[in-house]
């Protein structure tokens, strides 16, 4: 370990302490899973089109829901603490995964493993997506920035 002399450890926490205050700050958001009809989707950005979603059946031990927008939206930074499967079904999803980005074109699938980072933005067409949750819970948890 190196010695540094007093006034250099003081400038070093000064620095850390700087750069910890700047940090994106993860909150927790837990959202009560929609029922069969079309409802806000309330972690969308509100200066861009509406997004909605709507729960859909799904096979015992996972939670569905299907995601909408008829025009340019997006959701933003968050993680999950559970696994996620993503199904584009109409329209393309710009989805931004651990710092890589990709198209979803109907028919396309992407999985996230429980703690990626990931946001999605439907195209000024919109779209259309089922998302699929590995938890038995009525609620999906959410970790978003901001």
């Amino acid at each position: 370990m190196i010695d540094y002399p007093p006034a250099i450890e003081r400038l070093d926490d000064a620095i850390s302490g700087a750069f910890l205050a700047l940090a994106p700050k993860a909150g927790t958001v837990s959202l009560a899973l929609p029922g069969g009809d079309w409802e806000s989707f309330p972690l969308a950005n509100p200066s861009l089109s509406p997004v909605e979603w709507c729960r859909v059946p799904c096979e015992d031990g996972f939670q569905a829901v299907k995601f909408r927008s008829l025009g340019a939206a997006s959701m933003g930074e968050h993680f999950h603490e559970y696994p996620e499967t993503l199904r584009q079904t109409k329209g393309r999803l710009l989805l931004t995964h651990n710092g890589s980005t990709k198209v979803l074109r109907p028919g396309d699938i992407h999985e996230s493993k429980a703690g990626e980072l990931h946001s999605a933005q439907y195209g000024p067409g919109g779209g259309e997506t089922v998302c699929k949750w590995a938890c038995e819970e009525s609620a999906v948890v959410c970790k978003v920035f901001g």
